[in-house]
């Protein structure tokens, strides 16, 4: 469905005419020369179509961490309780 004035692409629109008539009021028109078509057969056999084709490369494997994967040496963890300690005991 092409504009009949400049080849352009008819996209649907909403009709702001008839909006307060009919809720699902709507109307194909073209982004360019502002032509506009209410042909009801038209309207009916357009369909939106996207479609993404994924390669291989594009897929991205998600992992998820938990905080409990953090390593925290025996050593490191003892040092961070001593000096909590002396933190409370200086309070």
């Amino acid at each position: 469905m092409f504009c009949p004035n400049c080849d352009a692409i008819l996209v649907p629109l909403k009709n702001k005419e008839n909006e307060k008539e009919a809720t699902n009021s709507q109307i194909l028109g073209c982004m360019d020369c502002d032509y506009r078509s209410d042909d009801k057969e038209e309207l009916e056999n357009y369909i939106i179509k996207e479609q993404i084709k994924h390669s291989p490369k594009s897929k991205i494997e998600v992992v998820n961490k938990s905080e409990t994967d953090i390593s925290i040496t025996a050593e490191f963890r003892e040092e961070l309780r001593e000096q909590f300690r002396e933190a409370l005991t200086n309070s």
